[in-house]
């Protein structure tokens, strides 16, 4: 009897040592999946300017910052479910002169769905298992401004993770003269995606 009780102990112990991490608030890191913007009528990789997002966890209720690249601070929020964060599409994540933006969820970049990321609590990463997320200016358009392809995001301190420091490619959003332009490669462009200057 009393080397079954010290094989449950050790069992306990081990299996307590091994308990996996659960999901918690912080940065998270870009480490998989792709980000394009139209610019100049082609989609461009525009990852290296999307390198993490924020993740603040209340109980069940997850809110990812930073998925939006016109709208960095535009927030959406989901339900955990186990380890499937579930966001319902169409989340609007601001607002400008041009009108609303929202975060939309598509399974094969034409149809509309909800946005779900899978937790690895091992790994601790974030992975969508909707294939596209888009930045649209209606929650029912799967014609996005920019979007992400199968994103994968990492916590920060993981021992993973991208270094978008050397990016050559980094692009900065700047107000000139009124207007919103960004600087990328030594050019700067307007929002449509024309070289002005």
């Amino acid at each position: 009897m009393k080397k079954i009780f010290t094989f449950i102990c050790a069992l306990t112990l081990a299996l307590n040592a091994y308990a996996a991490t659960p999901l918690s608030s912080g940065t998270f890191l870009t480490t998989g999946g792709k980000f394009y913007r139209e610019l100049f009528g082609k989609w461009e990789d525009f990852t290296n300017d999307m390198p993490s997002v924020q993740v603040t966890v209340n109980g069940t209720q997850v809110t990812i910052v930073g998925l939006a690249y016109w709208f960095e601070e535009g927030s959406v929020t989901g339900t955990l479910s186990g380890n499937t964060i579930t966001f319902t599409s169409g989340q609007k994540v601001g607002e400008d002169e041009n009108g609303p933006e929202y975060m939309v969820g598509s399974p094969d970049m034409s149809s509309v769905c909800d946005i779900i990321f899978e937790y690895d609590p091992d790994n601790l990463t974030l992975t969508a298992t909707t294939p596209y997320i888009f930045e649209s200016a209606d929650q029912s358009n799967s014609y996005p401004y920019c979007y992400w392809d199968h994103a994968v995001f990492t916590k920060q301190g993981s021992g993973t993770g991208i270094d978008h420091t050397a990016a050559s490619t980094k692009s900065v959003k700047r107000i000139v003269d009124g207007q919103l332009v960004i600087l990328r490669d030594g050019k700067t462009f307007n929002v449509l995606g024309a070289q002005v200057q």
